[in-house]
């Protein structure tokens, strides 16, 4: 008998020992800010993420966004090409395609025709600095300081409005988080809105940024100037707070409980026309009529 516990056990053993560890759940906490010149119109974000390859689960826990307010989350199976949001507080879940929510701003002002018009000169884009960054939890990373310089003139129902924008931005960026979902929080590509213009001037420091990399620390400040030489400031930061390899992924598991309702909150990216073979002027004209004068 002991021999034959023996012959069993000991293959057991083995295996145990030879075995890699589980592979575990990526936690982390990213803390983001925004300001002016006085504290009262300072705004900060907490976020709590679980991350598992392609899923990841995140938790708002401070906001002073009415639209990702404190206790929803954000959910994803996929690696971020399908997001939903989702409302405990009211049991509802949407999915939230930010292409076309982006898509749908860059529209509207397409749209808006000779009631609002804005150009953006071509922005003046300096790398200040480039090299290896501070260690960030951790995590090798590297390290830019970009310069950007340009004009926006805006013409408001006839009136034309001219300022000039000065931000320097610091960026530390990692390529040790792996995980496709990391990059639905921790961006890793600059937003598109369809708009010309608006794309040009997100474009302008991103295109220096390694595409292979996630945003681990920023701080951006910006100086608006208007014509008259009338200064505003304002900065806004994002920071990764805290990380743990080794976390037994989300409390109430990935997802979202099938009881709750599906609700509509804006137009995913295949409803603003990113379908292959679809013409741009059919995407102006479904929604070029909400700024147009009705006749009589």
């Amino acid at each position: 008998m002991k021999g034959i516990m023996k012959r069993i056990i000991a293959p057991l053993i083995l295996v145990a020992l030879t075995a890699g560890p589980a592979p575990a759940d990526v936690y982390y906490k990213t803390l983001a800010k925004s300001g002016g010149e006085t504290p009262n119109q300072t705004m900060n974000m907490i976020a709590e993420g679980y991350v598992d390859d392609l899923k990841a689960q995140i938790y708002i826990r401070e906001s002073g966004n009415p639209t990702m307010k404190e206790g929803m989350q954000i959910y994803t199976g996929d690696g971020g090409q399908t997001i939903y949001l989702i409302d405990p507080e009211n049991e509802t879940v949407s999915e939230l395609d930010l292409a076309g929510m982006l898509k749908f701003a860059g529209a509207v002002l397409d749209s808006m025709g000779p009631l609002l018009n804005f150009e953006i000169s071509e922005p003046q884009v300096k790398v200040l600095s480039e090299g290896p960054g501070p260690t960030v939890l951790g995590m090798s990373t590297r390290q830019y300081e970009i310069e950007s310089h340009y004009t926006m003139l805006m013409k408001i129902i006839g009136i034309k409005r001219s300022q000039e924008i000065h931000e320097v931005s610091t960026m530390v960026t990692t390529k040790d988080l792996p995980d496709t979902a990391i990059g639905v929080w921790l961006r890793k590509d600059p937003p598109e809105t369809g708009n010309a213009e608006l794309d040009k001037l997100a474009n302008g420091a991103w295109s220096r940024i390694d595409p292979d990399s996630v945003m681990v620390k920023m701080r951006t400040e910006s100086t608006v100037i208007s014509k008259k030489g009338k200064e505003q400031r304002s900065w806004t930061e994002f920071e990764l707070t805290e990380l743990d390899r080794s976390a037994g992924g989300p409390p109430g598991g990935y997802g979202y409980p099938e009881h709750y309702t599906k609700t509509a909150l804006m137009p995913t990216a295949e409803m603003m026309g990113q379908e292959e073979g679809e013409e741009e002027e059919d995407k102006k004209g479904r929604f070029g009529g909400l700024f147009k004068k009705k006749d009589g």
